[in-house]
């Protein structure tokens, strides 16, 4: 019998794709089958909150049983961001015994480790490229749903981390990037699922009226066209698209707009109010932070006097929200806590670097293996980029965006480089059937 060949890194994932399903190289560990189909179920139920069923906590049960499995595999799939991940999760969990209010601290640090259990999954999972691409496709389309139904929500999501309009602008901001960059370097009938996707997203952000979504939306789209093979055809897309959009959102939305630059009034100065509260909590505990979700009920204790304004010297603001990732990342989590997060993106955006880099140094890697990797390489680092700009004024730190999106991302280049290993690995020739 002939010895099976390698497989080509095909775009079977692609709608109308025409090779085979990309299989994992043989001798590599990968999950088990049926652990996609846990994640996939994982991924619909948070994201989308069916009624009567997601309240089973499905969910839960998933997040403990998925370390347990990787635990009691034979081989285990590791990547220096899950060590990162974790060295973030350890040192939230520190402030356990130190905190003034150590439920907080505990209910974060199971927040995180719910995160690490999914990136744990995805990993795992993932590292068979096919089902990366499975998984990022699912993504985009679970929140492909969420914009539908903000549209006809009046802004908001359906529910949980979504519900508020804010948060269902991040989800869709953060998710915008990857659709964005599939629109520009696939093609067919991926290309045009791509920008659906990306326009319904985009609606969702105006839908929202969320200053923070638009902020993250704006500094991704930057980012894209810097980041663009072709940095003039697509800043001259990018401009053209950005005249239709303030040709056709409504006038009360731009005047939502404008207000951003109401820096000395109203909630912009309520935000520079609580930014020095925070500031002032780093100065206190600027190694290990005053410990996670803990910021929000010192803020009495730091609040600044140098404001003027009687809701500012006579009133205590413990109880308040942040208002910004990074305040709360300096507050909560210090110096070194800020220095993990940092290590974290710096990762992801060496790892995509050196992907893209080694992939277009190599001449037979196959044309849709290059676009792939361009686009959900380059589309990764762009969600992050929207988090963080979204991140200046949401409190969303401990959401899991940026953490999946990272996770994602070295995923990809243990896939991919994967796939890479086979392309050169020698065939063995055929064998005669006797």
């Amino acid at each position: 019998m002939a010895n099976a060949t390698l497989p080509r890194p095909g775009a079977a994932w692609l709608p109308g794709a025409r090779s085979g399903p990309a299989q994992p190289l043989a001798g590599t560990p990968h999950a088990p089958a049926y652990l996609f189909w846990v994640l996939v179920a994982y991924i619909l139920l948070e994201y989308t909150r069916p009624p009567v069923v997601s309240q089973l906590k499905f969910q839960m049960l998933v997040i403990l049983v998925v370390p347990v499995l990787w635990l009691l595999s034979r081989e285990h799939i590791w990547t220096r961001m899950l060590t990162l991940h974790t060295l973030f999760l350890v040192w939230c969990a520190k402030s356990l015994p130190i905190a003034d209010n150590y439920f907080s601290v505990y209910v974060t640090s199971r927040n995180l480790f719910g995160i690490l259990a999914i990136g744990i999954a995805i990993t795992w999972v993932g590292s068979n490229l096919r089902d990366l691409r499975r998984l990022l496709w699912l993504w985009l389309a679970v929140m492909t749903y969420q914009a539908l139904w903000a549209l006809t929500h009046g802004g908001h999501g359906t529910g949980g981390m979504l519900g508020d309009e804010n948060d269902l602008a991040l989800a869709c901001g953060t998710a915008l990037p990857v659709a964005l960059v599939g629109f520009e370097r696939m093609s067919g009938r991926a290309r045009i699922a791509m920008g659906v996707m990306a326009v319904l997203m985009v609606a969702a952000v105006v839908a929202s009226f969320s200053r923070g979504g638009f902020i993250g939306l704006v500094v991704s789209v930057v980012y894209l066209v810097f980041s663009s093979r072709h940095r003039l055809r697509s800043a001259a897309l990018i401009a053209a698209a950005g005249l239709l959009f303030f040709a056709f959102v409504p006038k009360a939305y731009l005047d939502e707009l404008r207000t951003i630059q109401d820096t000395d009034e109203g909630t912009a100065k309520g935000r520079k109010f609580l930014w020095t509260a925070a500031f002032n909590m780093w100065l206190a505990h600027p190694i290990t932070g005053i410990g996670g979700a803990n910021a929000n009920f010192q803020i009495g204790r730091y609040q600044p006097e140098s404001f003027e304004g009687r809701e500012y010297n006579e009133r205590d603001w413990s109880g308040t929200a942040l208002h910004s990732a990074f305040f709360t990342l300096i507050a909560e989590q210090g110096t070194v806590g800020a220095l993990i997060f940092a290590l974290v993106i710096a990762h992801q955006f060496s790892l995509i670097r050196r992907l893209r880099r080694d992939v277009r140094e190599r001449e037979d890697v196959p044309d849709d293996l290059r676009r792939e990797v361009e686009a959900f390489g380059v589309g990764l680092n762009g969600s992050v980029v929207a988090f963080l700009g979204s991140g200046l004024f949401l409190s969303v730190l401990y959401y899991p965006y940026v953490w999946y999106f990272t996770v994602f991302a070295a995923t990809l280049d243990l896939a991919v480089r994967r796939q890479l290993a086979g392309l050169e690995a020698p065939r063995a020739p055929d064998v005669a059937a006797r």
